[in-house]
């Protein structure tokens, strides 16, 4: 228990670093994969944010607006939030859902913020332990990108985007990838 909150813990706080500037008081946000909702406490926390959660299945340990998601389709009109922030959810999903929760999350929000495991042995490996102790029910097809994997999929889907460089920290064995994306190019 100690290793996985101790890694929640470093990874939650590298999410904020990236965040900083991006998110405020004012942003409306929907966290997509939200799990138990940990990290968007914190997040909520720290920047004062409204955020909504949604997800395959309901399992928040904290009380959040939530939404199921079915289909690969998130019930919000167009632009309904500022940001909507994926974070090391991706990988959850088959090759196609990730293209088609993309698409949804760039047109439910005026930005994307991305935050995934890069794929290595380690990554897949940690994941799958991880994961079937987090939550047994949770689907690991272990679709992991490396950097060219995902960037090649935003320029199909005709998305700007930058990458958010992630500092690694030598007590913490994963290397993250954070991307912030646009609406595909008119």
């Amino acid at each position: 228990m100690f290793i996985k909150k101790f890694g929640m813990n470093i990874r939650m706080r590298k999410v904020g670093e990236c965040l900083y500037g991006i998110l405020n008081n004012n942003a409306k946000v929907l966290d997509v994969g939200a799990g138990n909702g940990y990290i968007s406490y914190y997040l909520q926390n720290k920047f004062k944010c409204k955020i909504q959660c949604a997800d395959i299945m309901n399992y928040l340990e904290y009380d959040f607006p939530f939404s199921k998601i079915a289909d690969s389709k998130l019930v919000f009109k167009d632009d309904s939030f500022d940001i909507v922030m994926i974070i090391d959810a991706l990988h959850h999903m088959a090759e196609e859902t990730q293209i088609a929760m993309l698409r949804e999350a760039s047109r439910v929000a005026k930005k994307v913020f991305i935050f995934e495991t890069e794929r290595a042995f380690t990554a897949l490996l940690l994941d799958h332990l991880v994961n079937k102790i987090h939550n047994i029910l949770m689907p690991i097809p272990c679709t992991h990108k490396t950097r060219i994997g995902w960037t090649k999929i935003f320029a199909d889907l005709g998305f700007e985007f930058k990458e958010i460089k992630v500092k690694r920290g030598w007590l913490y064995p994963l290397k993250h990838l954070c991307f912030i994306i646009n609406k595909p190019v008119s």
